[in-house]
């Protein structure tokens, strides 16, 4: 082998060296690219999960608010109801006694 062979040769092998460096540069700079991008779509994804147990959370606190009011508004109800009886009960128990008592006085008179 000759000198200038010997230099090619060499050539080759750091050109050689060199592609190997890039491929494998190459290699670990598409590795961490797709490390970022699973964190990424990691994070995108929990985000999106934390949103969406905030709505579930929020609509089940909703309905609950729902239901509470419609249970105030029956036992309002209820108690209007219970309030007018209450009312005419009073009523009928006073006429009984204003009754009673011009019974008496005719019985006395």
């Amino acid at each position: 082998m000759s000198a200038g062979d010997e230099d090619l040769s060499i050539d080759a092998l750091i050109y050689s060296s060199n592609k190997k460096d890039k491929r494998i540069s190459i290699r670990d700079e598409f590795l961490r690219a797709d490390a970022r991008f699973s964190e990424a779509t990691e994070r995108r994804n929990q985000q999106r999960d934390q949103r969406k147990k905030q709505r579930e959370e929020e609509l089940r606190a909703a309905e609950e608010a729902s239901r509470l009011n419609e249970e105030k508004r029956r036992i309002r109800e209820e108690n209007r109801k219970l309030e007018e009886d209450a009312e005419k009960l009073q009523l009928e128990a006073s006429k009984k006694n204003q009754d009673q008592r011009r019974r008496r006085l005719e019985e006395l008179d």
